[in-house]
């Protein structure tokens, strides 16, 4: 399934020293439920007025009510997520780094790649999904610089990168970007985007 995730971008290794620390700290975990106000909504009725007898809103003549919440600063969301012991949450990339990220993947060069669905889920038609390439100049975890390999995608979902090239998943194409050039070549025709849910959203099996 494939879903708006936040824009914030976490990874989590083990505190003690191991021969795998560098490999663990570079796992990533996408945060859902947080990021600009989104519709995570509860639905209430107030106790004078109690639920109507039908289900459509236009019956509800109003009464229905939709509360938005408020987004997590960063701090907060590594406060709400539990890890197992003697591992810890760290800040990878934020915004206004990346916005909307629902796929990733480091390449040989310790570049992170990025899939960028701005336009989930209502705008298909106006193009806004692009892959970043996410570097950390100065070494020190985080990453501190951002180029825009792609844009102009329309709900782009996943990728992936193997000697020089990049391959994206935006049904119903999947898009092959050669080393060093921005423009897209459709290698694959076929996948189906009639629900934004059930995207082609990964290449691995």
């Amino acid at each position: 399934m494939t879903k708006r995730l936040s824009n914030h971008t976490t990874r989590f290794h083990k505190n003690e020293q191991s021969p795998f620390r560098s490999r663990i700290s570079r796992m990533l975990l996408l945060l859902t439920t947080i990021g600009s106000p989104v519709a995570t909504a509860t639905a209430y009725q107030s106790s004078s007025n109690p639920p109507p007898t039908t289900s459509t809103a236009k019956e509800n003549d109003g009464s229905l009510k939709v509360e938005r919440l408020a987004p997590l600063s960063i701090e907060e969301v590594k406060r709400a997520i539990e890890v197992l012991p003697d591992y810890e949450i760290e800040l990878v990339a934020s915004e206004p780094l990346i916005g909307s990220p629902v796929a990733m993947e480091f390449d040989a060069d310790g570049f992170l790649w990025v899939v960028e669905m701005v336009d989930y889920s209502e705008q298909e038609n106006e193009a806004l999904g692009r892959v970043s390439r996410l570097q950390d100049t100065d070494q020190d975890g985080v990453m501190d610089h951002a180029d825009v390999i792609a844009e102009k995608i329309s709900w782009p979902t996943a990728l992936t990168t193997l000697r020089g090239k990049t391959w994206v998943a935006a049904p119903p194409y999947i898009l092959e970007y050669p080393d060093g050039n921005r423009q897209a070549k459709q290698i694959i025709d076929g996948f189906g985007r009639q629900n934004v849910q059930g995207l082609a959203n990964s290449f691995r099996c």
